[in-house]
């Protein structure tokens, strides 16, 4: 299998904070949002700096971004956004557009929920047939994160904001590979009304349209988990 890769997508509304500056760089446990979130995934052993590519929107300190990244991941790709889109899916997208058709997992990484554990480097070299997808999850009761309902220790549903179980996204999306995300983003954009949260695609309902395209999506509980979103509240 060829090698994986890891989609950043940055884009977003919050990319640039009215108090706190480029989101990304803030401070957080000693370090840059960005390099902390990354820097302690379990799989990052399995990429090369330019297996990653990041997704900015072509706004206010985009430019001081950019020079962060190709200086903190040298060789990785930069996809630069004139607005913003529909939602995470779509930007995403982007990112997954520059990939190479037949690289290896996906990893959409939001890097916005610190935690520890998760898909490690060996299971993204050496990704099971059957496997379409896994699901980082921690446990939590707040309508802020998207859920999964878990049977029988696979992934049979994924919603966004809206408490269906205690297993909550850790913020990260781990697909077979680009083929896969691209069936499901196609299954998200013709269920639209059952896919979007206030008009918006977001990255876990797609988990749904990898278990409809007939793959397995496999939860996997992670530890330790800090999400960030506290320190950005005004």
């Amino acid at each position: 299998m060829s090698r994986p890769k890891c989609v950043v997508p940055l884009a977003g509304p919050d990319m640039m904070h009215p108090r706190f500056g480029l989101r990304a760089l803030v401070a957080v446990e000693g370090e840059p949002l960005i390099r902390r979130a990354l820097g302690t995934r379990a799989w990052r052993e399995a990429l090369a700096p330019e297996d990653y590519v990041f997704v900015l929107r072509d706004t206010e300190g985009a430019d001081e971004l950019r020079q962060f990244l190709g200086s903190a991941w040298p060789g990785c790709g930069v996809v630069l956004l004139p607005h913003l889109t529909a939602g995470a899916l779509f930007s995403a997208l982007a990112g997954v557009a520059v990939l190479p058709p037949d690289s290896g997992p996906v990893v959409v990484d939001l890097a916005d929920i610190l935690f520890d554990g998760g898909p490690d480097a060996a299971l993204l070299r050496d990704w099971p047939a059957e496997l379409g997808a896994v699901a980082p999850y921690f446990i939590a009761q707040d309508p802020k994160f998207s859920y999964l309902r878990i049977t029988g220790g696979r992934v049979e549903a994924a919603v966004e904001k809206q408490v269906i179980s205690d297993a909550a996204s850790a913020g990260v999306y781990v697909f077979k590979d680009v083929q896969t995300y691209l069936t499901a983003a196609a299954g998200s954009l013709a269920n639209a009304a059952a896919r979007t949260f206030r008009d918006a695609f977001f990255v876990c309902p797609m988990f749904n349209d990898v278990v409809a395209a007939g793959g397995v999506v496999r939860p996997m509980a992670v530890t330790n988990v800090r999400p960030v979103s506290a320190l950005f509240a005004d």
